[in-house]
């Protein structure tokens, strides 16, 4: 086209359909030269008419959403010149004015280009929407949202819009339809609508639907904490679910994910534990509830800075653990804390637990070592930043 352009410059049928092109691709400035030419050559066309006005108000659109009011009003008026009643000029202003926070106005356009142009129905809906969620009028938003999608089912951004109202509304039933249709009418808003379209789902209990979305998310998002930490919370739910007559191992496999994607999840690391000891898998047993209690002591609230519910069951643990545990020495009775070292090979080297005694105005702190060469004693400083010492003043002190 821009060759026959070059060789016929009055050709009107070429500048048309280069205009044309150049809008498809975006550019529309460089559409306005040649559409203007094509309407000089023959003003009475009324394809190049609204084509010249589509331009004009993509220009205006273009202008309105980096608020630069002048040139959108510039561009809506000379629309105006061509067509005083062309629809989509009225709605590129009625975004300007959204962008410009100017939401009065915003509405009056828009319904003025509702009312010249019924095919704007999907769009005009989608934007009576946005200046809705902008007022804060969420019933009106969604019955908008509603009514562009009642046009075109298939319309991207008025599912997404309606899905996030949803969500931000903790509608997690409603958001999900909504989310999903986005997700498969439009990829480039995949990374966000996967995200809520899993957590909607977590929140309503379906767990397994809530799993592949929140993978993709993960997958999209790999460094993004909330994410994974979703993705974490999912899976341990899973895992609670599973059949009486579940092979231990899956149990674990789907815990060690959990731990995985959120290394802080303290209930998995007390059910890896419990997964590992049906396995009789003791050394595996013992450094995760030991992580389990380690992730207690270090939390700095009431509701976990707690001695375990069973510290029974954890010396027992401890007692049926590898041969160094397994001697004539017993740890003291009193079990706060405890860890367990390995090798690089993963075999045992030694337990290190913890023996408190109450005094006036304090208490003393010792700890035993108990290795595979024998039994230690050692009473260290103990500094305010220590763990065992924010969860004995929580225990002892208050």
């Amino acid at each position: 086209m821009r060759e026959l352009v070059k060789i016929e410059p009055n050709h009107k049928s070429a500048r048309l359909q280069l205009g044309r092109a150049q809008m498809e691709m975006g550019r529309d400035e460089a559409a306005l030269e040649n559409l203007e030419e094509a309407f000089r050559l023959d003003p009475e066309s009324q394809v190049v008419k609204k084509t010249l006005c589509q331009a004009h108000s993509n220009r205006s659109t273009a202008f309105g959403r980096i608020k630069n009011q002048k040139q959108s009003e510039h561009h809506f008026h000379e629309a105006m010149k061509i067509i005083p009643d062309f629809g989509p000029a009225h709605l590129s202003m009625g975004i300007c004015y959204t962008e410009l926070g100017r939401y009065k106005d915003a509405l009056v356009k828009i319904k003025e280009a509702l009312k010249l142009d019924k095919n704007l129905a999907v769009e005009a809906n989608y934007r009576f929407g946005e200046v809705y969620t902008k007022l804060k009028d969420n019933r009106k938003a969604i019955k908008h949202y509603k009514e562009a999608i009642s046009v075109d089912p298939s319309a991207a951004l008025p599912n997404l819009r309606l899905g996030m109202l949803y969500y931000k509304l903790k509608k997690y039933k409603d958001a999900v339809e909504p989310l999903r249709k986005s997700i498969r009418q439009s990829p480039k808003y995949a990374e966000e609508d996967y995200f809520r379209l899993g957590v909607s789902l977590m929140k309503i209990k379906q767990y397994k639907s809530a799993e592949e979305p929140l993978r993709k998310a993960v997958e999209l998002s790999p460094k993004n904490e909330i994410v994974n930490d979703s993705l974490a919370e999912t899976l341990f739910q899973l895992s609670t679910f599973l059949s009486d007559d579940a092979k231990p191992e899956e149990k674990i496999d789907l815990l060690r994910e959990v731990v995985f994607y959120n290394p802080e999840h303290i209930n998995a690391y007390e059910q890896l534990s419990n997964a590992y000891d049906e396995t009789l898998n003791g050394t595996k047993a013992i450094s995760r509830i030991l992580i389990f209690q380690r992730f207690l002591v270090e939390k700095n609230d009431e509701t976990t800075c707690q001695v375990p519910s069973n510290p029974a069951s954890a010396l027992q643990k401890i007692q049926n653990g590898p041969r160094g545990l397994q001697d004539n020495h017993h740890p003291p009775q009193k079990l706060p804390l405890a860890s367990v070292t390995l090798d690089s090979m993963g075999r045992f080297l030694f337990c290190e637990t913890v023996s408190v005694e109450l005094l006036d105005g304090g208490f003393q702190y010792s700890r035993l070592i108990r290795g595979v060469r024998g039994v230690g004693s050692i009473t260290p400083s103990l500094t305010k930043r220590d763990g065992v010492y924010l969860w004995l003043k929580k225990v002892f002190l208050s």
